[in-house]
């Protein structure tokens, strides 16, 4: 997966610098994606199955994400 590139070189203040995903901070948006060729998979019932896996890779990413939604609007 590609992700952009850091917006900050600093931890923002307020941020936990013991937080396993801290480098994630850096970020000033944040999202994730993966380029495919278009090939016979894109058109099979196979999709469902890769759309699937990408979903579970992402799943704490995206539970991070909403933590730190919560904590922002403290």
């Amino acid at each position: 997966y590609d992700f952009p590139e850091p917006k900050f070189k600093r931890v923002p203040q307020g941020f936990d610098k013991n937080c396993e995903h801290i480098y994630l901070s850096l970020y000033g948006a944040m999202f994730a994606y993966k380029q495919f060729l278009i090939d016979d998979t894109f058109y099979s019932i196979e999709i469902v199955d890769l759309a699937f896996k990408i979903y579970d890779d992402m799943r704490e990413l995206q539970k991070w994400v909403y933590e730190m939604t919560l904590r922002s609007k403290e």
